[in-house]
């Protein structure tokens, strides 16, 4: 992913459009969630912690048993799971720090391309942010204050021990499958907790994120489920060219490909 921040200069005359789908997020295998987004997300997704490297915690609606496999992106690139990540909602925009620690409004260039004409303008044409871009600028900003919140959040849950390695093992009709390095909320040390340190975890906004991961975590089914019926798309596909290049190929007419 490279992210091309925003300036009038490049930009000038440059238009966008939302994304009419989910297509472009086939290969999203994790997505970063919000505490703010977490009530709606664990009704449909399941929902891991994850650290990477020195970084902070992070919730992660998980959506893949492979690399390079979203398995909530339908054939058609509609959403399978109910819940659309704000992140991808925002897509093709998302915030980057500048050298000078400023947050910088930017587009995903692997999400998108010029338009020739129609969609909606970037800027006016006295080099301000248009109207919808300056609101997506501001759902960013929305976005990247509810990650801090979250994270501090997640930092409270480390700091009293209730974080554990969870690593689902989601059986599919091809064997089970480990998802290696995604964490949990630890629920028997979280319903030891008494008193203080309780209400220090619900000031800092901590317990409701605990008992919505731990709801979320009955949805990892649903990876083999949504697995399965992938595969069976796909083989179907497979079975549905082979009886089309079959028909061709048993046919007394020649066939000439030399133009294709």
């Amino acid at each position: 992913m490279s992210l091309i921040p925003l300036n009038p200069e490049r930009f000038a005359g440059a238009r966008w459009q939302p994304m009419p789908d989910s297509a472009f997020a086939r290969e999203v295998g994790l997505v970063e969630l919000n505490a703010s987004e977490l009530p709606a997300a664990i009704c449909h997704l399941p929902v891991g912690l994850l650290r990477l490297g020195e970084g902070p915690w992070t919730l992660q609606a998980v959506l893949s048993v492979q690399p390079g496999k979203n398995l909530f992106v339908a054939a058609d690139g509609s959403w399978l799971g109910g819940h659309w990540p704000l992140r991808l909602r925002l897509a093709p925009f998302a915030l980057a720090r500048s050298e000078t620690g400023e947050d910088v409004l930017c587009v995903n260039d692997a999400w998108w391309r010029p338009l020739e004409s129609g969609g909606i303008a970037f800027y006016t044409d006295g080099g301000d942010l248009g109207p919808e871009t300056a609101a997506v600028l501001q759902e960013c900003r929305d976005l990247v204050a509810n990650q801090r919140h979250t994270h501090a959040a997640l930092a409270a849950l480390e700091e009293t021990g209730l974080i554990r390695p969870w690593n689902p093992v989601i059986p599919t009709a091809a064997g089970n499958v480990q998802l290696a390095g995604i964490f949990a909320v630890d629920e028997t040390a979280l319903n030891a907790l008494e008193g203080a340190v309780l209400q220090n975890l619900r000031d800092a906004g901590a317990l409701a994120i605990a008992y919505c991961q731990l709801l979320s975590m009955q949805h990892a089914r649903k990876l083999g489920e949504l697995a399965d019926a992938h595969a069976r798309l796909d083989e179907g596909r497979r079975a549905a060219a082979a009886e089309l290049f079959s028909g061709l190929l048993s046919n007394d007419e020649s066939i000439n490909l030399g133009n294709l």
